[in-house]
């Protein structure tokens, strides 16, 4: 009968020491490094220090100043980030600071409100070329001009509170861009829908102006609902600079053109509130009528003439005789009436004095610009020196 010999496994010794223990362990604490970022459960809380569990081969402390304002309401069992000052001291301890941590922490937030769309609490600290500079718990962010409300552009918006949109973050690059534009169009955009319920195409309002922009004046209407008169709903008149006719704060009377809740806009006219002089001044006239008008400007394609107030024709490039008096704005001319379309409100002018030809310069020369060719002119050539004898 045979036997099988079995052959005993030497006993293995028990760990005695932590470092035998972790390396009997498949465990391995995490690598904790100066100038990381870690996060710990607090262990404990004094008023000189707090302990943490960082999963490391000992506990984390935070004491004196790197402690910041935060630490009375810290409780053991939470969680929180903290920076590493120095990996392990003379008693093994890591140095963490909770107060250089607040910086990450605020990030974290920001890519959680950068996700879900909320709106975040900003102060405006210093302006450059493209727009605002804000704080943000102690991280920077930067508001370009374009997103930017009017009442916070340029030097307006530092040291104010206010509330903007994340549209752009990027930890790594330090990255932070705002749009405060982006939440009022929001915030606009809900209180139109109201207002679509309060305004209506045709009724007639009393406002301030709140913006003057080349073209067009923002009105007030209240409850910060603005509408916008274009310039050419501005007067019958021919109207090249708004500012020289209103400023901010001035009270006006408007007639709604327009209520459009979804794009955020309200359209508002100033001269529908008077007469159109088309319907009145125009109605008498017809082609063949000689009057006279005053020059208002030349262009590329034509002449424009004011024949009334509020009332101008075109005397069109195309149908200008080869000369034309020299004229400039204010200058009176006589004019022969070629069409009249009142509903587009527009006049097309002939000129009916061709009798001053002596007098007269080539229209290339009053408008150049609207001609690709200049005249030729004649170069004389110099006269050659001759040597005395």
């Amino acid at each position: 009968m045979s036997t099988t010999k079995v052959t005993k496994k030497p006993a293995t010794k028990s760990p005695q020491t932590m470092e035998e223990l972790l390396a009997s362990s498949s465990f391995q604490p995490k690598a904790i490094r100066r100038g990381s970022v870690v996060e710990g459960t607090i262990l404990s809380v004094s008023p000189i220090e707090v302990l943490i569990d960082i999963g490391g081969k000992s506990e984390g402390v935070i004491s004196g100043r790197e402690l910041g304002d935060g630490s009375k309401e810290l409780k053991p069992g939470e969680k929180i980030l903290a920076y590493v000052m120095q990996s392990e001291d003379e008693s093994g301890q890591t140095i963490l600071s909770l107060k250089r941590a607040g910086g990450e922490k605020r990030w974290r937030e920001l890519e959680d409100e950068f996700k879900s769309g909320k709106p975040v609490e900003v102060r405006g600290l210093e302006t450059n070329r493209g727009g605002l500079v804000v704080d943000l718990d102690g991280v920077r962010g930067f508001i370009p001009s374009s997103q930017l409300d009017s009442s916070n552009s340029g030097s307006l918006g530092i040291g104010k509170s206010f509330t903007a949109k994340v549209i752009e973050l990027d930890r790594k690059a330090n990255r932070l861009i705002l749009s405060q534009r982006a939440l009022t169009a929001e915030t606009n955009r809900r209180k139109f829908e109201e207002a679509a319920k309060k305004f209506s195409v045709g009724q007639e309002l009393g406002g301030k102006v709140s913006g003057v922009m080349p073209y067009g004046l923002f009105v007030s209407l209240g409850e910060g609902i603005e509408g916008l008169v274009h310039i050419s709903e501005v007067s019958w008149d021919r109207v090249s600079n708004l500012a020289e006719l209103y400023k901010i704060g001035d009270e006006v009377k408007v007639k709604v053109l327009n209520v459009d809740p979804s794009a955020g806009r309200i359209n508002l006219s100033i001269k529908a509130l008077g007469a159109d002089p088309w319907k009145e001044k125009i109605a008498k006239l017809k082609p063949g009528d000689k009057l006279q008008g005053e020059v208002i400007k030349s262009t590329q394609f034509g002449v424009f003439v004011q024949l009334e107030r509020g009332v101008d024709g075109l005397i069109r490039t195309a149908k200008i005789p080869e000369y034309m008096v020299e004229i400039k704005p204010g200058d009176k001319i006589d004019l022969v009436i070629e069409s009249v379309s009142p509903e587009q409100h527009r006049i097309s002018l002939l000129v009916d004095d061709e009798t001053k030809a002596d007098t007269l310069k080539p229209l290339s020369e009053l408008v150049p610009d609207a001609f690709s060719t200049t005249p030729e002119t004649t170069r004389k050539e110099p006269k050659k020196k001759t040597k005395k004898g």
